[in-house]
């Protein structure tokens, strides 16, 4: 789930020669609801099929991604792989490394 328009963030994934990873990619343009609001990853569980409880939701924005994942009933992990410090990451699940997924995985 990304926000922004479908041309430019679908060029990013081609570019970086990592669409072939994603199952699935939605995009606030195309599925019509940007993030902070929760009805986008609501629309992402809904078409995916999944239960909110087996989700967990990986962001870098506590702007955006928090409160979309937590408004839509989902378990956040704040990834900050420079560490900075904000106050509003405060009780944040964080991860600094990619690979910290695996363990949680």
């Amino acid at each position: 789930m990304t926000n922004g328009y479908s041309e430019s963030q679908r060029g990013r994934l081609k570019a970086a020669k990592i669409e072939h990873y994603f199952e699935e990619v939605f995009i606030s343009e195309e599925i019509g609801v940007a993030k902070p609001n929760p009805k986008a990853v609501e629309i992402c569980l809904e078409k995916l099929d999944l239960s909110k409880e087996k989700t967990i939701y990986i962001g870098d924005s506590i702007i955006n991604d928090y409160p979309a994942a937590n408004g839509a009933g989902i378990h956040f992990y704040y990834y900050n792989p420079t560490n900075s410090e904000t106050s509003e990451r405060k009780g944040l699940t964080q991860i600094s490394y990619l690979q910290d997924l695996l363990d949680i995985l």
